[in-house]
Parts: C-alpha cells; structure tokens; sequence
C-alpha cells in the first residue's frame, strides 16, 4: 500500500529529529517525545478556565459572553493513551470560535496507568455533568452535542 504524501512527509519529518520509532518507546516515553514539539496556541479567545466537571479535569472555552451557548463536548484524540487539554487547545480555540459555541474538553485519565474502560468513563461522567450544569457554564443543554477525533 502506498502512503499519502503528507504520512510520508511526516514520518520522515519525525525520523529526521532522531527520534526513536513510535512503537519502539513505551506509552510515557512516546508521551514525553511528543510533548517537547508542544507550542502553546496564540489562537484568540473571548475566555477560557479549568472546570472540575464531576472529578473529572476540563477546559471551558468560551467564544463571547452571551448566555445560552450552545455547548460541545470535546473528547481528544490519543488512542486513549495520548495528549492532554494542552495538545488540543488550538483546536478547542478554533472550533470555540469558529462556530461561536462553548466547547468543553475532557482530559481523561490516560492507559495504560488507568486501562480501559477507565479513559471512557471519565468521558461520559464529564459529559453527563456538562448536561447536568450547563446552564452555570452558560450554555444551553438542549444545545448540546459530543465530538472529538480518533479516541
């Protein structure tokens, strides 16, 4: 099978950093390599705070200071086994802003320190809670949907 140009482009960008191949670290080794690339976002933001979402650690990102938002919930990509609110911040701030909604990510426990189905669980404790307290987020439940990638 032939890999897409940008996969290539991309595995040797990786490779030239002299970094070890992915499945030759263990999970905290891989996490700590990809955590040395992370850059902070400059993305504008109307606001943004850490919420306790029922024990479970979220960012709230919030486009304006309207009430009534509509509200997403953000699951990030990982396998399960990777990445944190930092490494999607840009992309929570982008889609906060671009679709003039309250996004709220999840940073659920990480395997294989918590095996699954501990990482899904704490995805749908924060999302029952979003329902739960939307309305002290400032945000509408009946506005409410669940999106994420890959995890």
């Amino acid at each position: 099978m032939t890999l897409h140009h940008q996969t290539k482009t991309f595995l040797e960008l990786l490779a030239s950093r002299g970094e070890p191949p992915l499945e030759q670290m263990t999970p905290i080794e891989a996490r700590e390599m990809s955590r040395k690339y992370y850059v902070a976002s400059e993305y504008p933001i109307f606001a943004s705070r850490d919420v306790d979402a029922g024990g479970v650690p979220t960012r709230l990102y919030l486009p304006s200071n309207e009430k009534n938002l509509g509200l997403c919930v953000f699951i990030h990509g990982g396998g399960w086994v990777f990445h944190n609110l930092d490494d999607y911040d840009d992309i929570c701030r982008r889609l906060a802003m671009q679709s003039g909604h309250a996004v709220l990510s999840i940073d659920y426990r990480l395997a294989p320190e918590f095996p699954f189905p501990t990482p899904l669980e704490d995805c749908l404790t924060a999302t029952r809670w979003a329902y739960e307290n939307a309305e002290s987020l400032g945000c509408d439940a009946s506005r409410m949907v669940v999106c994420g990638d890959s995890a």
